[in-house]
């Protein structure tokens, strides 16, 4: 649990802070800047962070690591948070961060590919389809698929606009956001293990086997 001392001249008094209820042991905690806020890691990795959100108090929990978390803190301005790991694993957290999105698959991914604006992320299913879902609710938003093979690897452009899809003969299929076909390579004789999107031009792709 979670307590608040108040310390004053006369009189020094408590409370314990209701809205923590953790199921893993805690391993650090901070204040966040001008008092307002506080951030808690656990065993698990796991964050909770809480922000004043007028009146209220807004939270938002997240896996930082795969690690107990050691340290947090935030910068000066408050609008990033830094949580350390082991072994010495750090990480910077652009806030506010939104609401995590878990999602429930058929098969375990051996490919995930997210959009560039964070809107949107992709899961592989019944070996040739990937699966687009949205990040904001969790819902799907739309199935791309190959004609023949085994998808191997994907990559959403950096527009959102383009799909590419790999399968286990070297061939890239290239389609748009209506599922339409609007390109397709022979890269290779055999599989494509790694697709990458170009970062400041759309349309642009790399590949290895």
């Amino acid at each position: 649990k979670i307590v608040f001392w108040q310390v004053g001249s006369q009189r020094t008094t408590s409370h314990e802070f209701a809205e923590a209820v953790f199921d893993q042991p805690l391993t650090s905690m901070v204040i966040g800047p001008e008092g307002k806020g506080l951030a808690v890691g656990d065993a698990s990795g796991r964050v909770t962070l809480w922000t004043a959100d007028q009146d209220d108090l807004k939270k938002v929990t997240f896996p930082a690591h795969d690690s107990p978390i050691d340290g947090l803190g935030f910068d000066d301005n408050g609008d990033t948070l830094v949580t350390v790991g082991r072994p010495g694993e750090i990480a910077r957290w652009k806030l506010p961060i939104a609401q995590q999105q878990t999602f429930e698959v058929v098969e375990s991914p051996e490919i995930i590919v997210s959009s560039t604006d964070g809107q949107t992320v992709g899961f592989p299913s019944r070996g040739k389809n990937l699966e687009i879902y949205s990040l904001e609710n969790g819902s799907a938003v739309r199935r791309h698929s190959l004609n023949t093979g085994q998808l191997t690897a994907a990559e959403i452009a950096t527009d959102g606009a383009i799909v590419a899809l790999a399968n286990d003969a070297g061939r890239v299929v290239f389609q748009d956001d209506r599922r339409s076909t609007v390109a397709y390579a022979q890269l290779a004789d055999d599989g494509i293990t790694k697709l990458a999107r170009s970062p400041g031009k759309s349309g642009v792709f790399a590949f290895a086997t």
